[in-house]
């Protein structure tokens, strides 16, 4: 009798752990310590919510550099109507400098954390009765439905917040801590006013009245070195004072009692283009610019150049082209930097984008914005490598991974074939309708719920129905579906690597169920990880694992004994994770996981 299906979650543990591990040279590593009133929002909501957010830490981990983590608290809380969300951070004092400092700041400077394990370093707070109003567009692309807020904008701006961008001064004039030891705050200190031409003056030579004069002045500038660089090449943004090329910053003309609070922590709505951190409706704005070099003025560091890559899949189907999706490439530095693009990987002959390959030149705080689409041979997930290399003296590479969803016909645009909403299906009646983007919702509801069909997760085992029909899985089967990770693409418990360099092609990394037991060369219903190839008694997950091969069949396998810690770790945590998941509904949601994975039959057995 041989423990099959042990081995596979074993393997998916040591795929997660991979997952988690740092795998970028740079970077700040942003995590989510908790999470409050998950109960306030449906299932389908919370993953959307999480999907955003996901992205948002992302992408701040791409653009900005430090070697200390920083502990975000999320809330999902009814908020005033007017508010989308709320970002703050934990103001810290530096005795050194005599200021106050954002804390996720302020530990990368001193390499060395200043509050304690259990205090986070800031909040971001989600109005929740938006969310459960439909008054929020998940999308991730730059393209939002009509009268709907964008929630990938408004949390790109509140974590610019939560990262530094907060004026501490009261409307008054008096610096933080108002009762205590008052002293200028970073954001402050990179703060003039236009008196006359050509004359500023910083904020922090002013006194308390006429501070607060200076916020209802209409005059008020970012004066920082960084924005003043990137504000030379915005020429037609009438928010940049020439010939000192600052930016402006929100200072209405709103004498108290109109004006109840300090708006300093946004540039001036004028600007043009937008900028992400003004202060009303972004639709859902997707580039931080001119927050990134205020973010050096204030002591961030980030990576010479910064790549961020496409927001989500791009969408490919006969009746439609999804091109939207592009890559922004920044300069950071202060001199002119040429980078060297090119694509690679499985499917680069399916992928393309503006003037690639090829050689582009940025300025200083230059950003391109590089669009990329698909043409795909084929229906299917697809993927491709963008290499952006440039040299420091030293020749350095970013890669970025371009995915493509290939789908064909998809007349309601839900993200699922019409093919596939109408064909049989082996684990019931087809559910879905090809006319309709949303029918049906999460765990066998056949009514809609507001989130597109391929959203949702209809059989609710963790995988929504729109990865499950790209990676070959069964939609209304809860024990059929996948663990996709950053080493597993298609979530099979087979690393990529080893499917990959099957020279057989008997896997598929990009096709959960491609095989079954004893030589079968189709699909069988189970995930190609737990299934036994050779059909020795030992999965094919464990085989790779191990080294064996799962072609041959194998009397014995043998274990590494260094590899006692691992294997105990392993056991242990399946073990946690069965009291987790069998104890139903999945929403644990610690350290910027998402648990949706319930443990079904630990122990399928078979006799040889």
């Amino acid at each position: 009798m041989q423990v099959r299906c042990a081995f596979f979650y074993l393997t998916i543990l040591y795929c997660v752990i991979f997952l988690l591990w740092p795998t970028y040279t740079q970077g700040v590593e942003i995590q989510v310590m908790d999470w409050i009133g998950q109960d306030q929002v449906s299932d389908a909501n919370l993953r959307e919510v999480d999907k955003v957010l996901e992205y948002t830490l992302y992408y701040y981990k791409l653009a900005l550099e430090g070697t200390q983590t920083i502990r975000i608290r999320v809330k999902l809380e009814p908020l005033e109507t007017t508010t989308l969300a709320r970002g703050t951070f934990r103001p810290w004092p530096d005795i050194s400098s005599d200021e106050w400092w954002p804390s996720p700041l302020l530990i990368q400077v001193l390499d060395r954390d200043v509050l304690q394990p259990d205090e986070p370093h800031a909040t971001v707070s989600i109005n929740s009765t938006i969310i459960n109003n439909g008054e929020f567009d998940f999308s991730l692309s730059p393209t939002i439905s009509i009268n709907k807020n964008g929630l990938l904008s408004t949390l790109l701006h509140e974590f610019g917040h939560c990262l530094g961008f907060i004026n501490l001064m009261r409307y008054d004039g008096i610096w933080f801590d108002y009762a205590g030891h008052q002293r200028i705050d970073r954001h402050s200190k990179n703060l003039s006013v236009f008196e006359a031409f050509p004359v500023f003056t910083p904020l922090a030579d002013l006194t308390p009245s006429n501070r607060a004069a200076a916020l209802t002045s209409d005059e008020l500038y970012w004066s920082g070195s960084h924005v003043s660089t990137a504000g030379r090449f915005l020429l037609n943004d009438p928010a940049i004072h020439r010939p000192s090329f600052y930016a402006q910053v929100f200072a209405p003309y709103l004498p108290p009692p109109l004006l109840v609070h300090n708006n300093a922590s946004h540039w001036d709505p004028s600007h043009n283009p937008r900028q992400l951190m003004a202060p009303y409706n972004l639709g859902n704005l997707n580039k931080l610019g001119l927050l990134l070099p205020a973010f050096v003025d204030m002591g961030w560091t980030t990576n010479y150049v910064t790549v961020l890559p496409p927001a989500v899949p791009i969408e490919t189907t006969s009746n439609k082209s999804e091109t939207q999706q592009s890559v922004d490439i920044t300069n950071t530095q202060a001199v002119n930097t040429t980078v060297t693009l090119s694509i690679t990987g499985p499917h680069a002959s399916e992928f393309s984008a503006e003037n690639v390959p090829g050689n582009l030149t940025l300025q200083p705080w230059q950003t391109a914005t590089i669009p990329v689409s698909g043409a795909p041979v084929s229906w299917g997930y697809k993927t491709a490598t963008l290499l952006a290399q440039y040299s420091t003296g030293i020749s350095q590479v970013i890669k970025v991974k371009l995915d493509m969803y290939s789908i064909g016909v998809d007349t309601d645009e839900d993200g699922i074939s019409d093919y596939d909403e109408t064909r049989t299906l082996p684990g019931g009646p087809n559910p879905f309708n090809a006319q309709e983007e949303d029918s049906t919702g999460d765990n066998g509801e056949m009514t809609s719920d507001g989130v597109d069909d391929g959203r949702n997760d209809f059989d609710g085992d963790g995988m929504v129905n729109m990865d499950e029909f790209i990676f070959g899985y069964d939609p209304l089967n809860p024990d059929m579906f996948g663990v996709r990770t950053s080493q597993d693409t298609d979530g099979d418990g087979l690393l990529d690597r080893d499917e990959a360099g099957d020279a057989s092609h008997t896997f598929d990394p990009y096709t959960g169920d491609s095989s079954g037991d004893f030589f079968y060369d189709d699909p069988d219903g189970i995930p190609d990880g737990q299934n036994d190839y050779d059909g020795d008694g030992y999965t094919n997950a464990f085989e790779f694992r191990w080294g064996s091969n799962p072609f041959v069949w194998d009397e014995h396998v043998q274990v590494p004994a260094s590899s006692s810690s691992t294997i105990l770790l392993g056991i242990l945590s399946v073990v946690w994770l069965g009291s987790v998941f069998l104890a139903r509904p999945g929403r644990n949601k610690q350290a910027g996981m998402t648990a949706y994975i319930p443990l079904k039959c630990i122990y399928r057995r078979f006799s040889r």
